[in-house]
């Protein structure tokens, strides 16, 4: 009988004022073995967290193996097929996330304003990024490889690139209208026409963006599989 592995939460970066009161948390519902708390990491740290997470969606188109000989001869098409592995992935992905979000933001006191944008920018996120793994998995699969070779390959790289610098995008676009909206609350101030209409434009841009990179990473991966069918 194979040892059952439980997913863990980790979290990095710099220390803040709540740090303590999180990790005294942790330690008195018992999740130490669950939740880890690194601090700040090393890029080659970092890297190899991201590729830990890689290997959860990345791998699905390859970790069908041989049996991927017999889906493209079978009546499921290869577009029903990859959209089955979109949906199985996102599905986790996107109740986790939200949930630690949700959570997290309810501990650390963030207002309703900031908490909402996170709750809809987690939404869009996780469906531009799943779709991106899901896609180039299609794109560049690897049927003999176990799941960490896969996460290692030039697919799983591209990926791992591609999903930082669209969180960096997505963080950059969200920061400043969040920013905005609390620099006029401390102030007390109303926000103006311009401000709301900036900030209006910075949400369009994310949901655009993430929608765009969601719907042409599948419909590439969609192309790729059948050309491979073909």
């Amino acid at each position: 009988m194979g040892i059952e592995r439980r997913p863990a939460l980790v979290l990095t970066g710099y220390r803040t004022p709540h740090e303590d009161d999180l990790r005294r948390r942790v330690t008195e519902l018992g999740l130490e073995a669950d939740v880890r708390i690194l601090d700040w990491v090393s890029a080659e740290e970092l890297e190899g967290l991201y590729r830990s997470a890689v290997c959860f969606v990345f791998p699905a188109v390859s970790s069908e193996g041989a049996a991927f000989w017999i889906i493209r001869t079978s009546p499921v098409s290869l577009r029903d097929f990859l959209w089955s592995k979109f949906w199985t992935g996102l599905v986790p992905v996107l109740a986790l996330t939200e949930v630690l979000t949700i959570v997290g933001n309810q501990f650390l006191g963030v207002g309703p304003f900031v908490k909402v944008m996170a709750a809809v920018a987690i939404v869009f996120l996780s469906f531009a990024l799943v779709g991106l793994a899901i896609g180039l998995g299609a794109r560049y699969p690897r049927f003999n490889a176990d799941p960490t070779q896969v996460a290692g390959s030039y697919g799983g790289v591209a990926f791992m690139i591609q999903a930082v610098l669209l969180v960096i995008v997505t963080i950059g676009l969200l920061g400043w209208p969040a920013s905005i909206y609390l620099f006029q609350r401390v102030r007390r101030l109303p926000l103006t026409t311009a401000q709301q209409l900036l900030m209006a434009g910075c949400f369009a841009s994310v949901v655009a963006t993430s929608a765009a990179t969601w719907l042409l990473s599948m419909r590439s991966g969609v192309r790729a599989l059948q050309q491979m069918g073909g």
